[in-house]
């Protein structure tokens, strides 16, 4: 009993600290992605060929550059989603 208390308390801090810092978690989301692109995580850089949707821009890119192009859209990706939640970060 004790235990889940300390557990709920500290659920409790994180959900204050991150409505309060919610850019951070962008941030985090960000560089999950850009890093899972450096070292070729599968999943963020595997192209799933069964949801294949036909004018969809991740799709364009895969059929015109392959898996590298789009290894690196993704991280591409990834650094814009960091500038972003470092531009939130700033403005508030």
């Amino acid at each position: 009993m004790r235990r889940r208390r300390r557990v709920e308390i500290w659920m409790e801090q994180l959900m204050a600290f991150l409505q309060k810092h919610w850019q951070f978690t962008i941030i985090g989301c960000g560089l999950l992605i850009f890093i899972g692109a450096l070292l070729n995580w599968r999943w963020v850089c595997e192209f799933d060929h069964r949801r294949v949707r036909p004018f969809a821009f991740d799709t364009l890119v895969h059929d015109f550059f392959g898996d590298q192009g789009y290894r690196f859209l993704m991280g591409i990706s990834g650094l814009v989603i960091i500038l972003c939640g470092l531009v939130f970060l700033f403005l508030s």
